[in-house]
C-alpha cells in the first residue's frame, strides 16, 4: 500500500496555520514565526520543515501553488 499511499505533510496546514478561524484566536505558536523579520521567518519555516518530515516519517512535502 505504500506505493499507492504516498502520505505527505500539508507545508502551510503544519509549519504557518495557528490554529485560529473566525471563532476564536491561535491557538498554536511556532518558535520559527517569532522573528520581526519576514525573511528570517521564511528561512526558519523552511529549516524546520526539512528537519522534522523525515524525523516524523513523512517522505513527501505537498505545496500548493495558486497563480491569479
Amino acid at each position: 500500500m505504500e506505493e499507492h499511499l504516498r502520505f505527505a505533510i500539508a507545508y502551510w496546514h503544519t509549519f504557518t496555520g495557528t490554529g485560529g478561524d473566525p471563532f476564536g484566536a491561535p491557538t498554536k505558536n511556532f518558535p520559527w514565526l517569532v522573528s520581526s523579520d519576514p525573511i528570517q521567518c521564511a528561512f526558519d519555516k523552511m529549516d524546520a520543515a526539512f528537519e522534522l518530515s523525515p524525523r516524523s516519517g513523512f517522505l513527501f512535502i505537498a505545496f500548493m501553488i495558486t497563480i491569479s
